[in-house]
């Protein structure tokens, strides 16, 4: 890369932005290499003009030198050189990526999808060929002229499978104090600042649990929100509560209490007076701290019901002013800013001007808030909770925050990067995290931008090659301060044109130094986040005994936000990757993607099948003296069928018969829970994971004998029974998601026992019951369709009728269309998925 002079008397300085400064000179001559940085061999202080009208020579002398090496020392050289032409190639280049991104807003929806099934294109290709496939046999369902009871079943199974049933949105929790960036991180994943209201650090912006959900089918403008309030039953007890607690701190408090016990009185009194004073604020009663104080006097000496029958006519009178319907206040914006001033008087306590009537805020009665954002990432199966802040002063809140949090799916923990480390409050949150939700929660590490520029490399580089990149920065930073002294010892007593071009360059210089600065600095932050993650994962470790590594994430939602802007030469962030935003935008998309591919296989795999079959077994019915005895085969009980299966779930999963012997399925699944003080939750988890795939085989299997038994029966063999066989496979995958649905269920629902004390195995005990009965119902769903299948086929009398022939003849040829796609083009997508391959 060398710097050509030219002929019309002036030369090409090449710099990091692919310009060029033309600055006059004296020769034509070729200059040794130079641009954005000084070589090694040039002085960093040495005069332009002198380098210029000593170039000739100096070409010349290195010539000469260079004859006399020997060719092993011009080799060593020139692999040296290159290697410092590679590095300082690559680090103008990420110079050059800076520079080009100037006044450019980033636009999210570049970002690639990760890579997993429920993303490939496969997945919509096999969506759309099943959605075909159903769309042909409704039409020739009801295009026919022949209609009976069966026909009009078979339309409506038709029908329930035109939408695939996918789980419902994945529910993710941020979680954390006030001021630690939850807010803002939730308007950086959605790429719409201001939507989440945020405060300065420490204060509370969020005081209701707020849903951000993909806007609603019937949603007519680009923001709405829906603000649902308790009922009025729980109004009416969570007001008694908070009169009961102001009461008991003032007025009844006994002597000889402990001093925390005491400190939670003082608490919950304090959050009282909040609520009664967000509440009523344009009540003159309420109107300062003395006079809520002394109208709450009067509920002293049994007069709570008096003050609490007012308390409740307030109430009224103000949820009638802000036209609550239905429990609900729909709020529609066009713009954010309109939606947060529509939403903030239900959110927060609103903080009047000198001069204004007061402004009651209602927050402490409202449930939840749902926020529809026009949001391709929350319509792929997410919805992101904004919970108030954990360490809230009022326990109004934090209940809210920790009723919530057990109904999610995943929680994100989010703490500021100076804390992650080293705070006890931090590990014990990520222990309760493992504990309710096991392996579902990501700790947040908010500010990651916020470094100290002067820290050591060596105390915080994780490995040689973390130090080895910031030193090259480093040393690029160097050379391009070297290019500047240069140029201003050029500058000195210079000639006019020659001083404006040197100005110009000098100019350049000055940006790209400060270019580097910031990527030397975003090293420095790279690095400590690193070594921060570690030694979270560690602790994680040590405190959960799970081998799991914690999910850690480093974001600077401020540093985000001027990308999404735009940014110039005065305002230079971090590069788009450092910030983190992208990377959890992408781990959140794995969420929901696992379940609904799951979704899709399995309706693939069975009720589509299934139904073809049950269209194909009516295409082909024919009549059969032996109907009657081949039923019974159909239906005879045999082991673990569904009868069976339910006489045990009847009795409490304690039970027996003549041909089974005694067995108890609750002492089995939960004999490891009875011990959980003396043995690790993990062996209950394993012990009930291995009892359902022993009894998913069991029930698969009742499957498979009748399919034997029908083989086995003299003279069953000459029937066309093949479609009938066919349509039993589908009937086990159907059977094994009852089962995992059951599964699913219990793993959500077995977490918050699992630190296990007296009485906790009876209520584990009752929901396993409730779930057996459910899957019960279920499970003989299931051996229902098998004996409607084989009444579809055999029929006692064969009827005659060209319509009902015309319908079987369009039938058999679209069944066998449809079987053909379904283990043709289907299969080979799904395996596609699956293995990842475009």
């Amino acid at each position: 890369m060398s710097t050509v002079w030219t002929g019309d008397g002036t030369h090409g300085l090449p710099d990091s932005m692919g310009l060029q400064v033309n600055i006059p000179s004296e020769r034509t001559v070729v200059k040794p290499e130079g641009g954005l940085f000084m070589t090694r061999d040039s002085p960093p202080d040495i005069n332009v003009q002198a380098q210029v009208q000593g170039a000739a020579s100096q070409d010349e002398s290195e010539e000469e030198d260079g004859e006399e090496d020997g060719e092993e020392e011009d080799e060593e050289e020139d692999e040296e050189e290159d290697e410092e032409d590679e590095d300082l190639d690559a680090i103008n280049e990420r110079v050059r990526n800076v520079i080009d991104s100037f006044w450019k807003p980033y636009d999210s929806s570049t970002e690639a999808l990760p890579d997993l099934p429920a993303y490939h294109p496969a997945f919509k290709s096999i969506e759309r060929c099943r959605s075909n496939i159903i769309a042909e046999a409704i039409t020739i369902l009801q295009s026919s002229r022949y209609k009976d009871a069966e026909i009009a079943r078979l339309l409506e199974q038709g029908l329930a499978l035109q939408e695939i049933k996918y789980p419902c949105d994945r529910k993710v929790a941020l979680i954390g104090d006030s001021g630690t960036g939850k807010s803002s991180l939730i308007n950086s994943i959605l790429d719409t600042p201001g939507l989440a209201s945020e405060g300065s650090s420490g204060s509370a912006c969020t005081s209701v649990v707020t849903e951000y959900r993909q806007a609603w089918p019937t949603q007519v403008t680009p923001f709405a929100a829906e603000v649902d309030f308790f009922e009025p039953k729980i109004r009416e007890n969570l007001l008694r509560g908070h009169l009961e607690d102001y009461c008991r701190f003032n007025f009844e408090l006994e002597e000889d209490l402990e001093e925390e016990i005491i400190e939670d009185y003082e608490l919950r009194a304090s959050t009282a007076l909040e609520v009664f004073q967000a509440l009523f604020a344009d009540r003159e009663d309420f109107s300062d701290d003395n006079s809520a104080r002394d109208f709450l006097s009067g509920a002293r000496d049994r007069g709570k019901e008096r003050i609490l029958i007012k308390l409740l006519a307030w109430t009224r009178e103000l949820l009638s002013s802000l036209k609550v319907q239905d429990g609900q206040v729909r709020c529609p914006a066009d713009t954010v800013e309109e939606l947060s001033d529509r939403v903030a008087p239900f959110t927060k306590t609103i903080n009047n001007l000198e001069g204004e009537s007061p402004i009651p805020s209602p927050w402490p009665l409202v449930a939840t808030v749902r926020v529809g954002v026009p949001s391709a990432f929350l319509k792929r199966g997410l919805v992101i909770a904004d919970l108030p802040g954990l360490s809230d002063t009022n326990v109004v809140r934090t209940r809210a925050t920790k009723t919530y949090r057990r109904q999610c799916d995943f929680l994100f923990l989010v703490t500021p990067i100076a804390r992650a480390q080293t705070d006890n409050l931090v590990h014990r949150r990520l222990k309760e995290g493992s504990l309710s939700h096991g392996r579902n929660q990501a700790l947040i590490c908010s500010h990651s931008d916020i470094m100290n520029s002067r820290a050591n490399v060596r105390d915080i580089a994780s490995t040689p090659n973390d130090e080895l990149e910031y030193n090259r920065i480093v040393n690029a930073t160097k050379k391009a301060q070297a290019e500047l002294d240069g140029l201003s010892n050029a500058l000195k007593g210079a000639r006019a044109k020659f001083r404006k071009d040197c100005l110009e360059r000098k100019q350049k210089l000055i940006l790209e130094k400060k270019i580097l600065t910031a990527l030397r600095v975003e090293g420095l932050t790279q690095m400590r986040n690193r070594k921060v993650a570690v030694a979270v994962r560690k602790k994680y470790r040590d405190l959960t005994l799970d081998d799991h590594s914690l999910h850690v994430h480093c974001v600077s939602n401020k540093h985000y936000a001027n990308h999404l802007e735009g940014y110039d030469e005065e305002s230079i962030p971090m590069t788009l990757p450092s910030t983190g935003v992208p990377a959890l935008r992408a781990f959140s998309l794995q969420l929901p993607a696992l379940s609904k591919f799951s979704t899709l296989r399995q309706h693939c795999e069975g009720p589509l099948p299934s139904f073809i079959s049950s269209l194909e077994m009516w295409a082909l019915k024919s009549a059969s003296k032996r109907r009657v005895e081949l039923r019974q085969i159909i239906a005879k009980p045999r082991e673990w069928h569904a009868g069976t299966f339910g006489a045990w779930c009847r009795h409490e999963g304690n039970y027996s018969t003549k041909s089974r012997p005694h067995v108890s399925w609750n002492i089995q699944l939960l004999e490891t829970v009875a011990e959980d003080l003396r043995q690790p939750w993990q062996a209950f988890d394993a012990a009930w994971k291995e009892s359902l795939e022993k009894y998913i085989s069991i029930m698969t299997g009742s499957v498979d004998r009748i399919r034997d038994d029908l083989r086995a029966e003299p003279g069953a063999s000459v029937l066309p029974m093949d479609p009938f066989m066919t349509s039993l496979p589908p009937k086990k995958a159907m059977l094994r998601k009852c089962f995992e649905d059951m599964a699913s269920h219990l793993e959500k629902t077995s977490r918050p026992f699992q630190e296990i004390y007296e009485g906790v195995k009876q209520a584990f005990e009752t929901d396993l019951d409730a779930r057996q009965r459910d899957l019960v119902t279920a499970t003989q769903a299931v051996f229902d369709m098998i004996i409607e299948d084989f009444d579809r086929q055999f029929v006692v009398v064969e009827v005659h009728n060209p319509n009902i022939h015309e319908l079987q003849s369009r039938l058999r040829e679209y069944t066998k269309d449809a079987h053909a796609k379904i283990n043709g083009p289907i299969q080979l997508d799904l395996a596609r998925a699956m293995n990842k391959t475009k």
